[in-house]
């Protein structure tokens, strides 16, 4: 076998960066959130931080296994939506609470 690229994870570490910046742009631009709109921003940023994580490690391991090549936009990808992710956390952490009634 020479020496062939793994690339299979990209469709989903491209998927996880769009939804990770459509939810900061959801943060962003909503001035006040609600508390189960905050919780359900906060566990999806964790859910990708950890499949982000998960991804690169997998693929580090097949890679090695199989003897293959890794390509290096699965880990910018990787790395960006790791930061992403990281940054929504600190953003739905400090955005007020939404209008009480």
């Amino acid at each position: 076998m020479e020496n062939l690229t793994f690339v299979y994870f990209q469709p989903i570490l491209i998927s996880i960066v769009v939804l990770l910046i459509l939810l900061s742009l959801f943060l962003l631009l909503k001035k006040n959130i609600d508390k189960s709109s905050k919780i359900s921003c906060i566990i999806f940023s964790v859910i990708a931080l950890y499949f982000s994580g998960l991804l690169i490690i997998i693929e580090g391991t097949i890679i090695d296994e199989l003897n293959l090549k890794g390509d290096q936009k699965s880990f910018y990808l990787s790395i960006f939506g790791i930061g992403i992710s990281i940054i929504n956390l600190i953003i739905a952490v400090m955005k007020k609470n939404g209008v009480k009634h």
